[in-house]
């Protein structure tokens, strides 16, 4: 039995140094296009129609996720959170799921940004009949409400999980 199976990591994450420097590499990237596409397009030159306020969202969410996960792989490396697996103990499934796992969360952001979207505009369309009539403060309140939903993924995939549960328990209740 190896020291994964006896479970010697506890809560640690099993990440190769090289894997810390790529992915560190990665949100510095992610940050940077993302930063300066929001930046270029909060210029006023792109105007506030659905499919530019959905960009900015996709890049304002990218910007908020790649600080948050930026910040969460120093914290890990400072603290001592990551377990460098050793030829003994070398816990691939770990490890997979600890790349899967910062590799895809800028992919969920980007989603459930696109969700968010879609759910506050079709809650307009339902309470006032039509979209809002002053789209550049609707496109402002989508993009500040997008980068607390990069900043917070883990989050917003929990609240997401919770309130599909919760809907799917009272369909089944037929309440």
């Amino acid at each position: 039995m190896n020291a994964c199976e006896r479970g010697a990591l506890g809560d640690k994450l099993s990440l190769r140094r090289g894997w810390q420097f790529f992915f560190t590499v990665y949100y510095s990237t992610i940050l940077i296009v993302s930063l300066s596409l929001t930046i270029r397009w909060t210029t006023g030159w792109i105007s506030y129609d659905s499919q530019c306020i959905i960009y900015r969202s996709i890049a304002i969410t990218l910007v908020g996720n790649s600080l948050y996960y930026l910040r969460k792989l120093y914290k890990n490396q400072i603290n001592n959170h990551f377990a460098l697996p050793s030829e003994e103990a070398f816990c691939s499934q770990r490890e997979r799921g600890a790349i899967l796992y910062y590799a895809l969360r800028p992919f969920f952001a980007c989603v459930l940004s696109i969700v968010l979207f879609y759910l506050i505009s079709a809650e307009l369309v339902f309470v006032t009949d039509s979209m809002p009539t002053h789209p550049d403060k609707f496109g402002i309140f989508v993009i500040t409400l997008a980068f607390f939903v990069g900043f917070s993924t883990g989050k917003m995939l929990e609240k997401v999980l919770s309130i599909a549960n919760n809907a799917i328990d009272r369909i089944s209740d037929g309440k």
